[in-house]
């Protein structure tokens, strides 16, 4: 692993968290649990010039395990090839994120995947899509929405984003001042000191309505009909 890389580590599945006092969760791999914060601490210590490390796993504690089935969606945005380079090519330093907070579970369907992960790749092809400069700390921000979940559950992303410009004279990424939220539907919103928007579109399939069955079966009720997690 060189000075001037860049990593991107990715993981989506089974984990939880040893509620040792970190936030982070543990990956529950075929050879036994792997931390999160063990991979950070290990790519850290290479010294790479960027590297992210994205987690679409449980946060809960204890031995049980839920699976988001973590595949993603596309977002429906064509890329502009300068936005790569300027996102993956311009900084230094990391940014490690996980779909859901420590007590929390995270969710998916057989559609979308995670529900994180959909969010984070559809945030990721908005701005690439962009004709302003892209922002990791947007991407993030937006990412990390919360998302409700019946019953009262809560699914909340957390992220921690370190970057800077590789040179001095390289405009600098200023941190997102909004506040997303989902409205019911999907519907990613942005309330900022002067104004609240919304995205024209919905996510996760249109679906207008999640509901839990008994046996924590996950369903979403469309116009079309109701189609539950096998």
């Amino acid at each position: 692993m060189g000075r001037n890389d860049v990593i991107f580590f990715y993981y989506g599945g089974h984990g939880g968290n040893s509620d040792k006092g970190t936030g982070w969760p543990f990956m529950n791999l075929r050879g036994g649990r792997l931390e999160i914060k063990t991979v950070f601490g290990m790519l850290k210590s290479k010294k790479p010039r960027f590297f992210l490390v994205i987690a679409d796993t449980c946060n809960n504690f204890g031995g049980r395990f839920s699976i988001t089935e973590s595949r993603g969606g596309q977002g429906g945005s064509t890329s502009l090839a300068d936005n790569y380079r300027q996102l993956f090519l311009n900084y230094r330093g990391y940014i490690v994120a996980s779909s859901s907070e420590p007590g929390q579970y995270s969710w998916g369907n057989n559609q979308d995947g995670g529900f994180f992960t959909y969010g984070f790749l559809k945030s990721l092809n908005q701005e690439l899509a962009s004709h302003k400069q892209p922002n990791w700390y947007t991407i993030m921000k937006r990412a990390e929405a919360p998302i409700d979940l019946p019953n009262g559950m809560r699914q909340t992303p957390q992220t921690v984003v370190k970057i800077e410009p590789v040179a001095s004279w390289m405009n600098s990424p200023q941190p997102d001042s909004c506040y997303y939220f989902y409205k019911p539907g999907g519907v990613l919103c942005c309330r900022s000191p002067s104004e609240t928007t919304c995205d024209d579109q919905t996510s996760r399939d249109e679906c207008s309505y999640y509901f839990m069955k008994p046996g924590g079966v996950l369903c979403c009720r469309r116009p079309t009909g109701v189609t539950c997690e096998q």
